[in-house]
C-alpha cells in the first residue's frame, strides 16, 4: 500500500490557529449520566471486518472519526505519533510526532474559504488542542484551542446543529465529578469556544458520549463510541480487550467475523464509530477498531454496522 502524498516536514509545536490556516491557503491556493455497571452479558453480536490499514509503527492509543465531507480517521498510537488514513484504509500522511495522548472524532468546517476537519485533542501535558487536515496537507497540523484549557482528563464530541463547528464535552483531572459542556465555532475567521453548562456526573468515569438531545453519558470503559440511528442508537464499550454492544436494555456480547483476506484483531486496544460517512462503502456507517494481529502488527480494522439495522427490521 502506498502513500497518496509525500511527507514534506514535521511539525513539533502547536501554532496559533489563524496564521496555520493562512499558511494552508497559500499552499491551496486551507446533565451527565452514569451508565450502571452491568454483568457480563451472555448473547452474542457477529459483525463483519471488510477492510484494514496498512501496519502501524506502534499500539494504538486512540482513534476519532471524522463524518460528513471527506471522512477521515485519525489514529494516536502509544509512542506520541499520530497518523491520517482515509475510510478506504490508505495512508495519508507519515506518522507524526505531536505530542497527543487522545483524540475525539472530528468534524469538518469551512473558514474564510479554506476547507479543514478540525479533531479535538489532549496533549500529553494535559491541556486541549486542536489537529487540523485538509487535502493538501502532508501531516496533521498542531493547532492551539481558542481558550487554555488544561488539566484536561477525557473529551468527546458530536456535531453541533446549531451552526457550530462542534459540541465538546470535557472534564479535568482536578474535578472529574463534572462535565463542562460548551461549542466550538467561528466568528469572522476567528475560532471560539462558548462554554454554555456544566453537568454533575457523580463520581469517576473514563469515558463520555453524547446524546442526541446534547446531553451526555459517562463510563468507566476503556474505551467507548456511539451509532445513531432515526431507530435508535447502539453503544459499543471496550474493557479488558473486549467488546460489548447494547441498545436500551439489551446487551451482547461482539464477536468480530474474520473477511476472506482481513483478519479480526487478537484484543481489541480503541475503538470509534461514524453513523454518516458520506462514503460509498459504508452506507450504513463504520465501526472502527484497533488492535494486534495474529502475526503480532498493529492495524485498525473496518466493521460493517450494518447487520445491527437488519436485525432490528426483521425484529
Amino acid at each position: 500500500m502506498t502513500f497518496k502524498r509525500p511527507q514534506l516536514r514535521k511539525a513539533r509545536t502547536f501554532v496559533n490557529a489563524i496564521s496555520a490556516l493562512a499558511v494552508i491557503f497559500s499552499l491551496a491556493a486551507c446533565g451527565g449520566k452514569k451508565s450502571d455497571e452491568q454483568p457480563k452479558p451472555d448473547t452474542t453480536v457477529d459483525l463483519p471486518v471488510i477492510w484494514t490499514t496498512a501496519s502501524l509503527v506502534a499500539p494504538v492509543r486512540d482513534i476519532g472519526i471524522s463524518s460528513g465531507y471527506s471522512p477521515l480517521m485519525l489514529v494516536a498510537m502509544d509512542n506520541n505519533q499520530v497518523q491520517m488514513f482515509d475510510l478506504d484504509g490508505e495512508r495519508l500522511t507519515e506518522p507524526s510526532d505531536l505530542g497527543v495522548k487522545e483524540v475525539s472524532d472530528g468534524y469538518y468546517t469551512d473558514i474564510e474559504n479554506i476547507r479543514i476537519t478540525l479533531f479535538p485533542a489532549i496533549d500529553n501535558e494535559g491541556s486541549m488542542k486542536l489537529l487540523g487536515f485538509n487535502d493538501v496537507m502532508s501531516e496533521p497540523l498542531a493547532l492551539s484551542f481558542p481558550e487554555d484549557l488544561s488539566g484536561i482528563g477525557g473529551l468527546c464530541t458530536k456535531d453541533d446543529t446549531d451552526g457550530g463547528i462542534l459540541e465538546l464535552a470535557y472534564w479535568t483531572e482536578s474535578d472529574p465529578k463534572t462535565l463542562e459542556i460548551g461549542t466550538l465555532s467561528q466568528d469572522a475567521g476567528e475560532l471560539v469556544w462558548q462554554l454554555e453548562r456544566s453537568e454533575s456526573v457523580g463520581g469517576y468515569q473514563t469515558q463520555c458520549l453524547f446524546e442526541t438531545d446534547g446531553s451526555a453519558t459517562v463510563s468507566t470503559s476503556d474505551d467507548a463510541a456511539r451509532l445513531f440511528y432515526d431507530t435508535g442508537n447502539f453503544d459499543l464499550a471496550l474493557n479488558e480487550g473486549g467488546l460489548t454492544i447494547s441498545s436500551g436494555a439489551d446487551r451482547s456480547n461482539l464477536y468480530l467475523r474474520p473477511g476472506l483476506s482481513v483478519e479480526a484483531p487478537q484484543s481489541v486496544f480503541a475503538i470509534a464509530a461514524a453513523s454518516n460517512v458520506s462514503v460509498g462503502s459504508y452506507p450504513k456507517g463504520l465501526i472502527a477498531v484497533a488492535g494486534p494481529w495474529e502475526d503480532g502488527d498493529h492495524r485498525v480494522v473496518y466493521v460493517d454496522p450494518s447487520p445491527l439495522l437488519n436485525e432490528e427490521s426483521e425484529g
